[in-house]
């Protein structure tokens, strides 16, 4: 299988460890103050269950004509998936702004790299030679990645192959890079939220101080999962490929670097976007829950934000 790097770091995100709840709220920048949510968004919010059954959600605000869209997206699932999302594809093309998590390319920022990993510190001869051989179709040099890139790579792996997220006629294409690719050919504007270097940076600051033998214990947990043929922690890939997903809209959020900060960072170029242009926001589905999410600080804001039924049978 072809190792597709665009969007490994944010796959890492939908199993980030819980951590302390980071309170405060930022406005627009291009607002003074806060905005109160209106008595519609409140009631939006308070009313709508966990589990919605959907990954799609319209987003519009009072005397705006615009209709924007929230799509989230698990980034170890491909374009085969995305063929079965008819409707989100219909609202795709409604809207001609794209935003997403990144637009650049990881693979160029790992491979422009001077130093290299000793991997005999970190992995086992068989281990070793198993990911060797693993990389030889791989854009990226195995050698060049930190033990922190790797373990991310193994998980998204493990999902894609073990958990069947991806189907055999696939191409190395993620479900984001399908959707951008949808984009480009309808003459979309494409925004990106942030760089592959600050994403890599982040994913470095995220295990900051990890020991050496805790990094060699998670690498050989991962291959050995892989090589097993292992399905632990498949459910959230079955989950996702059902929509089945429960957004805890009202629970802290998990991850204070990787989703707090970030969706508050994002926040403040999606609020204008939204007032100006019709934009569909397709971004890693961790980045809709909890109360640090994006549908949750939109409503903040006073969007309304709707969810929109997949499925027939919604």
């Amino acid at each position: 299988m072809r190792w597709a790097w665009s969007t490994l770091f944010s796959h890492l995100l939908m199993n980030a460890a819980p951590m302390h709840l980071w309170a405060q709220r930022l406005c627009w920048a291009t607002m003074s103050a806060c905005v109160t949510p209106t008595v519609a968004a409140q009631h939006n919010a308070a009313s709508e269950p966990d589990s919605v059954h959907t990954i799609l959600f319209e987003v519009s605000v009072a005397d705006n004509a615009h209709h924007s869209y929230l799509f989230g997206t698990h980034h170890a699932f491909g374009e085969q998936f995305l063929d079965t999302m008819d409707l989100a594809l219909e609202k795709l093309r409604t809207c001609d702004v794209l935003v997403v998590e990144c637009i650049g390319s990881a693979e160029a920022v790992v491979n422009a790299r001077g130093t290299r990993t000793d991997w005999s510190a970190y992995l086992s001869p068989k281990d070793l030679a198993y990911l060797r051989e693993l990389f030889t179709t791989s854009d990226v040099q195995l050698d060049l990645l930190t033990p922190t890139e790797l373990h991310a790579a193994l998980a998204r792996y493990h999902a894609m192959k073990n958990c069947k997220a991806r189907s055999a006629t696939d191409s190395s294409r993620t479900l984001d890079d399908a959707i951008i690719d949808l984009a480009v050919e309808a003459g979309m504007e494409l925004v990106g939220l942030e760089t592959a270097e600050a994403q890599l940076e982040l994913l470095r600051k995220d295990v900051e101080g990890m020991p050496r033998k805790v990094h060699a214990r998670r690498l050989a947990a991962a291959i050995a999962q892989i090589r097993s043929g292992g399905t632990k922690g498949c459910n959230e890939v079955q989950r996702y490929a059902s929509v089945q997903w429960d957004l805890h809209l009202h629970a802290p959020c998990t991850n204070t670097l990787m989703l707090t900060e970030r969706n508050a960072r994002w926040m403040e170029r999606i609020g204008p976007l939204l007032h100006e242009r019709s934009c569909f926001i397709a971004v890693g589905l961790s980045h809709l829950m909890y109360d640090c999410g994006l549908i949750s600080e939109l409503r903040e804001r006073g969007f309304r934000v709707e969810p929109v039924p997949l499925r027939s049978s919604e």
